[in-house]
């Protein structure tokens, strides 16, 4: 290939990737807050700890968000979701279900019952152009204990 048209290609090549990271700054990206917080307990309220919970839609039952209980059963989680125009995550809006399947959890699958709890998420619009809003979702879930017909 000709130096003189490999130069050409060079540019070609630059601009297009500076055009690229132009447009991203210029424009930004939407985006919103998901801050869940709660605690796992027993039946005696004691704190159960390394429980993992999977999070899921009410309305199509997918499996969005994972998150594991700390040494004190507390849940914290955040992330920050991004989309393109008008988007939202409209799924969350309504809240979701909690979900502890015993198969998922080592060490405590032969303990407590696969449970769930529906948990409503608190929505607060977005400042600005890009931030659309934050959900909140408090998750209590109070596991309960096998028995010896489970």
């Amino acid at each position: 290939m000709k130096l003189k048209t490999r130069k050409i290609l060079a540019l070609i090549v630059s601009w297009a990737g500076f055009s690229t990271l132009m447009g991203c700054c210029a424009y930004g990206t939407p985006y919103s807050n998901l801050k869940i917080s709660g605690k796992v307990t027993d039946q005696n309220n004691n704190p159960v700890a390394n429980v993992r919970l999977e999070l899921k839609d009410l309305e199509d039952n997918l499996n969005y968000h994972v998150i594991t209980s700390d040494l004190k059963g507390n849940l914290s989680y955040y992330h920050e979701i991004y989309g393109g125009p008008d988007y939202k995550e409209d799924h969350l809006k309504d809240g979701v279900n909690a979900v502890f399947y015993g198969k998922n959890n080592p060490g405590l699958a032969d303990k407590y019952k696969d449970d769930s709890v529906r948990v409503k998420s608190v929505y607060k619009e977005g400042k600005g152009s890009w931030h659309t809003g934050d959900y909140k979702i408090d998750i209590q879930l109070k596991l309960r204990p096998k028995s010896a017909d489970d």
